[in-house]
């Protein structure tokens, strides 16, 4: 909420979705879906559907109860997301996106994908509306592909191109030995236009360092949020824009 106000002063917060009043949501045109990673994630007890922070059906309800759909709907999570209970945890919760009348597409990307010093490998899906009269399902959720891989491995070639064409960015204000990975750590550095921070602070994980493998502006969170560990729990909720990117752009 205080990096909300603080980078975006002229957006409505409207709170938890699930409360929010039928006359605050009357012209969504796009709606993206973050939803807790918990119940899928492999370091949790993957309890898919069982989880109470399960909140797949609230995002069904809530779509469905809009006065008029939204154009576009964009979902990301981890890639558990896909594997959980076999397959049939993602196929049940698409499969009802479905039934609205959305026509969905999805990859995974990695956030070294898009010249990030990390993997990071999210799911990313994109629904698309078509007028419920005129509703042709494309395929069944059970039959969900990514695009074809030479078609991904063109678009990721020029996308990528320009990146690696930017102009180097300012030097950094420290010396902090980046041994093997000065070459991730140079090729982000360029491709962000940011200098990498020193990693560690007072002998402690440095927020702003975190923030730079993000993608993230310098200061985005960190002069906004000034509990260090509620910074990097923000942190580690986001995003690389970089890679959200590039998975619009593939799916798109």
């Amino acid at each position: 909420t205080q990096v909300l106000s603080q980078r975006f002063p002229h957006a409505p917060n409207l709170g938890d979705f699930r409360q929010a009043a039928p006359e605050l949501r009357t012209a969504v045109d796009i709606v993206t879906c973050g939803f807790p990673c918990g119940p899928v994630a492999p370091i949790g007890r993957q309890r898919g559907t069982a989880d109470p922070r399960w909140l797949c059906p609230d995002i069904v309800e809530f779509l469905d109860a809009l006065p008029h759909p939204p154009t576009t709907v964009v979902f990301e999570n981890v890639p558990g997301l896909i594997s959980n209970d076999n397959g049939a945890t993602v196929r049940a919760f698409l499969g009802q996106v479905g039934e609205l009348g959305f026509a969905l597409q999805w990859c995974v990307v990695q956030a070294a994908d898009a010249q990030a010093p990390h993997r990071r490998s999210r799911w990313v899906c994109v629904a698309t509306h078509a007028e419920r009269e005129q509703l042709q399902r494309r395929r069944a959720p059970g039959e969900l592909e990514r695009p074809p891989a030479s078609e991904r491995r063109a678009r990721l070639a020029a996308l990528l191109a320009p990146a690696l064409d930017s102009p180097s960015p300012h030097r950094r204000n420290h010396d902090f030995d980046f041994g093997k990975f000065e070459p991730a750590i140079l090729r982000w550095e360029v491709a962000t236009g940011w200098p990498a921070p020193p990693p560690l602070l007072d002998g402690h994980l440095n927020v702003r360092f975190s923030s730079w493998m993000m993608g993230l502006p310098p200061g985005w969170a960190a002069d906004v949020v000034q509990s260090k560990t509620d910074c990097l729990r923000l942190i580690g909720n986001a995003v690389v824009p970089h890679q959200a990117l590039l998975a619009l752009e593939l799916l798109t």
